[in-house]
């Protein structure tokens, strides 16, 4: 049985808070998303990374439905994961969503968008939801 704990990794005592104390400061190499390119460095020192809380659970972060329905007819795939706007990806991503008369939140908690799980446009992984 798989004992995966998050201990043991820093020793140096807290994390930097960033992202509205939404995040922690981690260098690339201790990114737990596994996506270091997705993430900006906020208030972070320059050879750090912003990484949200709900990138480093175990579960990733929260989900959502993109759109709740209203974007059945263009986008097969509307699962999505709730991602804090500290994140940069995610201004392009409410951009689009607000343009196609979407509500960027989708349920998720204020200053968060809801991220598709896979990129309309391309079909690519964005990142955002745990695989």
């Amino acid at each position: 049985g798989g004992a995966g704990g998050m201990g043991g990794a820093g020793g140096a005592g807290a994390l930097t808070r960033c992202c509205s104390g939404r995040g922690s400061c981690v260098p690339a190499s201790g990114v737990l998303g596994g996506r270091p390119d997705l993430l900006g460095r906020d208030l972070c020192s320059q050879d750090l990374l912003c990484e949200p809380d709900g990138f480093r659970t175990a579960g990733g972060p929260q989900r959502c439905i993109v759109g709740q329905g209203a974007l059945a007819r263009q986008i097969p795939d509307t699962a999505g994961a709730c991602v804090p706007n500290c994140v940069p990806l995610v201004g392009g991503v409410s951009n689009v969503l607000a343009g196609l008369g979407i509500d960027p939140q989708g349920g998720c908690a204020t200053a968060e968008v809801c991220v598709p799980c896979t990129n309309p446009l391309d079909g690519q992984p964005t990142g955002a939801c745990r695989p």
